[in-house]
């Protein structure tokens, strides 16, 4: 019910529809100009630029699902109804699953116009198979992101800090972490305790494995175990 609650709240304003019109022309534009200059792009290089353009307004999305009140001053109501805070952040962090489901439906559907727009046909198997890789993806992606700005937005209690937290983390840290632990590991044996870090890539390659997606389940509980141990623990009457 409080899921469904954020769901009504996201298709009555303009963010979702904006984020899904810039993403789905992004990926278009991109299969355009590969139609008018041949060898250029190629169809899975639309899902690249529209991942990397749905990824902006997934993570914004999803932080506002909880900065949105404090924002709009309705925090002292929400967590102090008869709903516990744990199914209150419970019913957010199911919210970021349908606003990954959401994109990725039309991430699928870019994917067979790029197709057709490059190669005048759709191919409906290797669609089909595409359409396996795109939405365990997305759904990775609203697992760890979710949690992750969900963490962040139980101390900031806003939905600017969740995000610049956001593209420090995952834009601007990984490389730099990886170039420092290389110097005293093995960059292959620790690649995948790195995983949750380089979680924006997952969305323009649609590679990963068995043990991305276990590092990316433990990263999640663990920044939900910490948002629900400061939410419980803030006074926000």
């Amino acid at each position: 019910m409080l899921s469904w609650i954020e769901m009504r709240k996201a298709l009555a304003r303009s963010v979702l529809y904006t984020g899904i019109a810039l993403a789905v022309m992004t990926g278009l534009t991109v299969a355009i100009r590969g139609k008018q200059f041949p060898g250029v792009f190629e169809a899975a290089h639309s899902i690249t630029f529209y991942g990397n353009a749905a990824e902006i307004f997934m993570a914004v999305l999803m932080a506002k699902a909880l900065g949105d009140e404090f924002y709009y001053k309705t925090s002292t109501f929400v967590f102090s109804s008869s709903s516990s805070r744990l199914k209150i952040l419970a019913s957010k962090w199911l919210y970021h699953f349908w606003i990954a489901a959401v994109f990725a439906v039309f991430a699928i559907g870019v994917s067979c116009a790029a197709q057709w727009i490059l190669e005048g046909r759709v191919d409906t198997e290797a669609q089909w198979d595409h359409a396996l890789k795109i939405m365990p993806v997305y759904l990775l992606f609203a697992l760890a992101a979710g949690s992750f700005l969900l963490a962040v937005g139980s101390v900031t209690l806003n939905i600017v800090g969740p995000l610049i937290a956001y593209v420090v983390v995952f834009w601007f840290l990984p490389g730099a972490v990886a170039n420092l632990l290389e110097r005293w590991f093995s960059l292959e044996k620790i690649e995948t305790f790195l995983s949750p870090l380089f979680l924006r890539t997952f969305l323009v390659s649609l590679d990963y494995d068995f043990r991305d997606a276990i590092a990316l389940v433990l990263f999640s509980a663990f920044c939900f175990a910490l948002a629900a141990f400061i939410m419980n623990r803030r006074d926000l009457h």
